[in-house]
């Protein structure tokens, strides 16, 4: 498994700004119910207008974001979303720093730290470390505490309707100044409220860490889960194909095989022999297409690894591509390596293939180097090279930056065989220009190939 992936978000920035709508249409109706009742029923005296603005502002924007999500679901972004994914992970992460700031408001009018909503804190946070990214959930447990710290400072206390006597039912108004037992009481107050703040920055800090490794977790449990079934789809493309084309396949192998040795035989004419011998040529090269199929959809994970040099495997590539074509170097090119040859070589080729087609007049450099146990393959080639969306999802299946024939499975099946076989591959723009695709494979795999 790729490890890079985990800053990666537990849920899709598209989906979460959904969510993140609908809760808070519900926190405008809890908040506006909440009102109604203060203000109507109890007729404490709480500064309504501020309050009725903030939530009216919380519901203004909230329409505005809906809306946003409606024009964009209308208008789907063309290369797969991304960019609607960038924008949408911008506004929750704003959305939910925007909410501690109107929650701040709230609380101040309506007896600051003495209110027990201040809980309602870590909603936000939770939001920020399941939904947005890592760097807004840790602005928002700052925003979060920093606001729960000016509302001892700045906040309309408690009317007594709603129990701002304190704890012990002794108004702080009314409170001897002289009364050494009174000022105990308001000093032990301040002290408890002071200490709930400290421990809801300590909580914030806790529980927005937990919750943001766990969804990234669970992010990458998903998408794992999500490239072995997608790989499993393609076994079963590859085994179907390989059944119903293998078979006439091979019949038509046979009878131009027998075909040809009778025209031999009977000497006919030399254009006959040549459109056969072209007729067995053109099979066998539709054979191997149906055994790269095959090895690419795993189906030779049950190939056990045997000892084999770097050297040969680099002959194998020469042979395919050309002395002129492929460059190798490097301190790798005398280890001894145990690997299951076929895969292996699947997969190399396809990296390489890949380079070539990027700069089909030039050589690409493979250079093999040793750490330890583990050989990195850097494969360069002097394309154009590919910008940073593409970068980010070579290796999807059926995502592909070239025209005409490209299917978008060659990257997809080559990652896959190297990370099954225990390794990693990953592409970078060098410095220099073109594109780098870096794969490390163990030198010695256990049998099975795991």
């Amino acid at each position: 498994m790729n490890t890079r992936r985990i800053r990666t978000r537990a849920i899709s920035p598209t989906h979460g700004l959904g969510v993140l709508v609908r809760l808070r249409y519900l926190a405008v109706l809890a908040q506006a119910t909440t009102l109604g009742i203060v203000g109507l029923g109890l007729r404490a005296a709480l500064p309504f207008l501020p309050l009725a603005l903030l939530v009216g502002f919380t519901l203004a924007t909230n329409v505005a974001v809906h809306a946003f999500i409606r024009v964009r679901r209308s208008r789907p972004e063309p290369v797969g979303g991304h960019l609607v994914n960038a924008h949408s992970s911008a506004v929750v992460g704003v959305l939910v720093a925007l909410d501690v700031v109107i929650l701040t408001g709230l609380l101040a009018c309506s007896g600051g730290p003495a209110n027990p909503f201040t809980v309602l804190y870590l909603i936000h946070v939770v939001l920020a470390a399941m939904i947005a990214s890592a760097a807004w959930m840790w602005l928002v447990v700052v925003l979060s505490s920093a606001g729960y710290g000016l509302l001892f400072f700045f906040a309309w206390p408690l009317p007594a309707e709603l129990g701002g006597e304190g704890h012990h039912g002794v108004s702080r108004h009314d409170l001897d100044a002289h009364d050494h037992h009174a000022e105990m009481v308001t000093s032990g107050y301040s002290a408890h409220l002071q200490g709930m703040w400290l421990a809801y920055t300590l909580a914030a800090i806790s529980i927005g860490a937990s919750v943001s490794w766990l969804a990234q977790a669970l992010r990458l449990h998903r998408e794992e889960r999500g490239r072995t079934e997608r790989l499993l789809g393609l076994a079963t493309l590859a085994a179907g194909a390989a059944h119903e084309i293998g078979n006439p396949l091979a019949t038509i192998r046979l009878a131009a095989s027998e075909l040809d040795a009778r025209l031999r035989r009977d000497g006919a004419a030399p254009e006959l022999i040549e459109d056969l011998d072209l007729i067995q040529k053109e099979t066998g090269r539709a054979a191997a297409v149906l055994r790269r199929m095959a090895i690419g959809a795993g189906e030779l994970r049950g190939e056990a690894p045997t000892p084999m040099t770097v050297v040969a495997l680099c002959q194998r590539l020469e042979s395919e591509f050309g002395r002129d074509r492929v460059c190798f170097e490097g301190s790798g090119l005398a280890e001894t390596v145990h690997w299951p040859a076929e895969a292996v070589v699947q997969a190399l080729s396809q990296i390489v293939r890949n380079g070539l087609e990027a700069a089909p007049h030039e050589a690409v450099r493979v250079t093999v180097a040793s750490h330890g146990a583990t050989l990195l393959w850097s494969v360069t080639d002097t394309g154009p090279g590919l910008g940073p969306d593409a970068l980010a999802r070579l290796g999807e299946p059926f995502f592909t930056t070239k025209t005409g024939e490209g299917r978008g499975l060659g990257v997809f099946i080559a990652r896959t065989l190297i990370e099954h076989l225990g390794g990693r591959l990953v592409y970078r723009r060098p410095p220099g220009g073109g594109t780098q695709a870096l794969a490390e494979l163990p030198v010695r795999l256990a049998v099975g190939g795991g």
